[in-house]
């Protein structure tokens, strides 16, 4: 005859005890679900001992990908013993003591005390007209992510914090949090800071994007006209990109790779931009080849008076750029003006370059194209080099946009006349 140490219960049935059990003792209490549930019926398994609510739902949350934040569920401590049974099922055993409402977008689920009891909505329909049930609207929206956009200023998501979308224009983002849309920053930075989640994209117009080591994004990572920097454990979902005229894109992962793969890397991007910026100069030539004349012959008379207004516009620029930033109405046309403005600097930057390859080459050719080839590639050289470099690419920048200042946007701007 068998003893009862010996005897063992069946793990199906052992998982049948405890649900009874846990059904038994919620009085009526029930785990309403709101939003789209696809993975609902999805089979989980889990097995633990001395757990309270919050980390049983949290062990739920890792098997099922599931991002959680919880308002209310109790501190006591229950034990887990399920195996491949459907996700919403573990989740209503474990908030079995009272009524509860998970509100569900995408992967995120929102986890707090049900204001309006299942039991009370069920009787009222059937017995009695459903007046005292609030309608739809009333219903509490505190645990729905909102939008933050931000003019002129800095934001900041903290580390408990759920949001959406995160929009800055001439400001600064630190996301410690959680944003469940996209992150983008035009006119300054953004720093994903560790233990950071973005689900969508983070992008930086004009400004700095930092990605730190143990952050989150899923979507992509994009600078354009600043500066990329990415953590060795930062996981991007995406593709990381950057997009201007000597950015950097610091990721740290790259020191692993060999110094020939460095080395090619380097020369391969840099030879792509060189080739936009030849194209781009190509297209000025045939289309605008009378205002290209005129910027050359600008700069290569007054190549210091046009250095000097290239500084001066540029903090003039800058200032009033900021103060259309300041008000919503001025938004569209600081945005406006400042891709006229980098359209005129790459033309003026062009000139510049070919009026480069004409000092050099106007004696054997009188082909502008080929001396644009000329100055890009001794522009490309330059850059390569490791403190000059640097020196090389503001003078080129300032003395382009100089250029279009001192030729009012290449006579586009007609002088008024005196009467």
């Amino acid at each position: 005859m068998k003893s009862l140490e010996s005897f063992r219960l069946p793990a199906w049935l052992l998982v049948g005890v405890v649900a009874v059990t846990l059904l038994a003792t919620r009085a009526n209490a029930a785990v309403r679900l709101e939003g789209p549930w696809p993975d609902a019926d999805s089979a989980v398994s889990l097995e633990a001992q001395g757990l309270t609510r919050s980390e049983a739902i949290r062990r739920l949350a890792d098997a099922m990908g599931w991002s959680i934040v919880i308002h209310s569920p109790k501190t006591d401590v229950i034990d887990l013993v399920v195996h491949k049974q459907p996700a919403v099922n573990v989740l209503s055993m474990i908030l079995a003591d009272d009524d509860y409402v998970a509100r569900r977008e995408g992967s995120l689920i929102a986890i707090e005390k049900d204001v309006i009891k299942p039991t009370l909505i069920a009787s009222s329909s059937s017995a009695s007209p459903p007046s005292s049930a609030p309608p739809p609207d009333a219903l509490p929206t505190a645990s729905k992510p909102q939008d933050r956009v931000l003019t002129g200023g800095s934001t900041r998501i903290e580390k408990d914090e759920v949001v959406r979308d995160v929009v800055v224009f001439g400001g600064s983002a630190d996301v410690f949090g959680t944003a469940t849309g996209d992150v983008t920053v035009i006119g300054g930075s953004a720093r994903i800071h560790r233990g950071a989640h973005v689900m969508g994209d983070a992008t930086a117009v004009g400004g700095s994007l930092h990605v730190d080591d143990g952050s989150r994004v899923d979507g992509d990572v994009g600078v354009v006209g600043g500066v990329l920097r990415r953590g060795d454990t930062a996981q991007i979902g995406g593709r990381s990109a950057s997009n201007s005229m000597g950015e950097k894109d610091e990721a740290n992962e790259g020191n692993a790779w060999p110094w020939y793969r460095r080395v090619l890397t380097a020369a391969g991007r840099a030879i792509a931009e060189i080739a936009v910026l030849f194209l781009l100069g190509s297209v000025f030539l045939a289309l605008a080849s009378s205002q290209m004349r005129e910027l050359q012959a600008e700069v290569a008379a007054r190549p210091m008076r046009s250095l000097a207004l290239g500084i001066v516009g540029t903090i003039c620029f800058a200032a009033l750029l900021l103060a259309l930033t300041i008000s919503v109405v001025g938004i569209p046309i600081a945005i406006v003006a400042l891709l006229l403005v980098i359209m005129g600097a790459y033309a003026g930057v062009t000139s510049v370059l070919a009026v480069l390859g004409s000092a050099l080459l106007g004696h054997r050719t009188r082909n502008p194209y080929t001396h644009l080839a000329l100055g890009c590639l001794l522009f490309l050289l330059a850059k390569a080099l490791p403190l000059l470099g640097t020196i090389v690419l503001f003078v080129v920048v300032l003395l382009g946009f100089g250029t279009i200042v001192a030729t009012r946007g290449a006579s586009l701007l007609a002088k008024r006349s005196r009467v």
